[in-house]
């Protein structure tokens, strides 16, 4: 089992009101670094295979956080004028962090993943905040050969899906296509790194 600092050892009693703590703390830059803090804690109370399904939870995390950042990216910051004789409305909460910030946190988690033996969920995280296209730059002679069958069958089901969506019963499917294309795009820049697939 890894050792855990002793400061946080410390710490594991009152982890339930530091989260107490954090809940009712406005939100600000500060607020970010003691979620940080927080997760480190409960990464100690928590210590299951060498830290793997505490990258694992965080990799759902990000897969969470997405498309909130995503929606906050794509909309205007419309700034009302303050009508007179009334207090200006407090600001509503803004999410800290950009999608570059996220994709940033991803790449580090994939490389963790992808060092232990986690090849699909190293895909599924890449493709979920859709940067995909990076594993190419993370596989190498070892991982080449599961990352090119598990990307085989998620293709297989996203054209499945594809097809799917070409049907004219439900226009919003069509989403899936660029998906699907850019996985295909992906597969194709790492199989002629490593040869053909047996």
């Amino acid at each position: 089992m890894t050792s855990v600092p002793k400061p946080l050892k410390f710490l594991r009693p009152l982890y339930p009101e530091l989260q107490t703590l954090y809940e009712i703390w406005p939100t600000s830059k500060d607020k970010s670094l003691f979620a940080d803090i927080l997760s480190l804690g409960l990464h100690s109370l928590t210590l299951v295979l060498g830290g793997r399904e505490y990258v694992r939870h965080l990799a759902a995390e990000l897969g969470d956080e997405y498309p909130f950042c995503e929606t906050e990216a794509d909309a205007p910051t419309p700034t009302p004028a303050p009508e007179a004789g009334k207090e200006e409305a407090p600001a509503e909460p803004k999410i800290i962090g950009t999608i570059e910030d996220l994709h940033a946190l991803a790449k580090e988690c994939t490389v963790f993943l992808i060092g232990h033996n986690a090849e699909p969920d190293t895909v599924d995280l890449l493709e979920e905040l859709e940067i995909v296209d990076e594993i190419a730059q993370l596989v190498d002679d070892n991982k080449y050969n599961c990352v090119w069958q598990y990307m085989i069958r998620l293709m297989k089901q996203q054209l499945a899906f594809l097809l799917a969506a070409l049907q004219p019963t439900d226009k919003s499917k069509n989403q899936l296509a660029p998906l699907a294309i850019t996985s295909l795009n992906t597969a194709h820049t790492v199989h002629p790194q490593f040869g053909s697939s047996e």
